[in-house]
């Protein structure tokens, strides 16, 4: 075994952020879009309330994950952030694979190597931002090596409606429109947001992608490839790149002008919460979610266009007892995902089904009013068809710690996982050699405190990335 050795060391510090209470409250079950444990399990969880937002001199969400400490969200392409690659504890290029990002949560990564659609998350609609380092392995699944990031929308909207509109130098222009309704126990959300768009002749590319991807030049004008990828291979080149002093020079630079790529999203996310006897509750969720991207390379002569389909169902069962003076709040659920991609471009095409399942059982347990600890486990499999022979893909993920707090809001924390990505559909081309499951294992330590509006945290982070599987005969590595 050779691991690969990463050492983080991360200070969260902000003022007008809040965390729930320190200590585990009676009667308290978790959820997606309700009143979470996030905020109580042994990690250095941080939380950005709606209070907390408002406040913010931001335009957008990704604006927003910019100003976490230990968080780096990167816009090096797109526009109002519709492109940021987001990195949790410092992955660089690989940190969309290793940054699980959810949607009330349930997935939002992708299952390609594109970048996560974060603009067409208007700010008026997030309840809350869960943000845990180094840990959600076992409660979330595959790809949370350097954590998750959980955005969570309102559970109740006023009768309401409202128009957002920015812009700024170079013709840039962006905005996005809402309505709002309540109606007894029911209550929703229908709005369209723009990302915006330059109205100048094209625009300097900075391409933060360094593996081979079909999808590299996504949702934003690009300059020309720096050499034209090739049918046999498919070994997809991105675009070339601009350095940071040609980009602060010309921002509005291009070589070609009329190359464009843009992307569209749309969601539809029901879910029902039932309460069942005692302090238990029975949550069913599922998701349709559609995504569309194309591109036309005038400068190559290349066009494509490529659609995913993804239907989620997300059963699971939460609740609270008791065991003598300990309580025990738990979680036992099952995810189930199903993916249809079509990818038709000049340089060949794709038709590819995946499946993943996964079942999972977490539990914090408060042994004391200041003492708490928690575990957890999940199993994933997954299936690839539609090139030759199915590829399979399982994991095994663990993670437990414990959190001790002294009075005055004062906690010391420790925790441990074991992390598992699977490769995505770009990574497992028929072109490529096979590809086993990432494994890792993270040991997060540190230390939080709260007082008012404040909450500062200072997380210790180490990972040790397994490349055992890399080093067998035609095998490759994840990273």
């Amino acid at each position: 075994m050779q691991p690969r050795h990463l050492l983080a060391i991360g200070l969260i510090a902000s003022s007008g952020l809040t965390l729930a209470d320190n200590e585990i409250k009676a009667v308290k079950v978790s959820g997606a879009s309700h009143p979470s444990l996030a905020g109580e399990l042994p990690t250095g969880t941080l939380t950005l309330d709606r209070e907390t937002l408002a406040s913010m001199p931001a335009s957008n969400l990704t604006e927003v994950l910019d100003t976490v400490g230990g968080l780096q969200a990167s816009q090096l392409f797109g526009i109002n952030g519709s492109e940021a690659s987001l990195d949790l504890l410092g992955f660089g290029a690989t940190a969309n694979q290793n940054t699980l990002i959810l949607f009330n949560g349930r997935r939002l990564s992708n299952i390609d190597l594109a970048s996560p659609f974060l603009s067409g998350i208007p700010l008026a609609a997030i309840e809350r931002i869960e943000i845990l380092p180094g840990a959600g392995a076992a409660l979330y699944g595959n790809g949370a090596v350097g954590g998750v990031i959980n955005i969570i929308t309102r559970r109740r909207y006023e009768n309401s409606a409202g128009l957002e509109v920015n812009g700024g130098s170079y013709g840039t222009l962006g905005g996005s429109g809402y309505a709002t309704g309540q109606q007894g126990n029911l209550s929703g959300r229908r709005g369209h947001q723009h990302p915006g768009q330059r109205r100048v002749p094209g625009q300097t590319t900075r391409c933060a992608i360094t593996a081979p991807s079909p999808m590299c030049a996504t949702r934003r004008k690009v300059s020309k490839p720096t050499s034209p990828p090739a049918a046999k291979t498919r070994n997809w080149a991105c675009p070339a790149v601009a350095t940071d002093a040609q980009f602060r020079n010309d921002p509005q630079g291009t070589d070609t002008p009329f190359d464009d790529a843009e992307q569209d999203n749309y969601w539809l996310m029901p879910g029902l919460r039932i309460a069942l006897r005692g302090n238990t509750a029975l949550t069913l969720e599922a998701s349709k979610r559609r995504q569309q991207q194309a591109f036309e390379y005038v400068s190559s002569g290349s066009v494509g266009e490529t659609v995913v389909e993804s239907i989620s169902v997300t059963p699971k069962l939460e609740g609270q007892h008791t065991t003598g003076s300990a309580v025990h709040n738990w979680t036992l659920g099952l995810d189930l995902n199903e993916y249809d991609y079509d990818s038709q471009t000049s340089f060949g095409d794709r038709e590819l089904e995946q499946s993943q399942r996964a079942w999972y059982l977490h539990n914090l347990v408060s042994l004391t009013p200041k003492l708490s600890v928690s575990g957890g486990a999940r199993k994933l499999e997954s299936t690839l068809s539609g090139e030759g022979q199915d590829k399979e893909q399982d994991g095994e993920m663990y993670e437990g710690g414990i959190r001790y707090t002294f009075t005055g809001n004062l906690a010391l924390f420790a925790g441990a996982q074991r992390s598992v990505r699977i490769a995505n559909v770009d990574e497992l081309s028929p072109f490529n050699p096979p590809i086993d499951p990432q494994t890792g294992k993270g040991y997060t330590a540190g230390a939080s405190w709260s007082q008012g509006r404040q909450h500062s945290t200072l997380t210790f982070w180490r990972a040790e990335i397994d490349k055992r599987d890399c080093l067998r005969p035609n095998r490759r590595c994840l990273w």
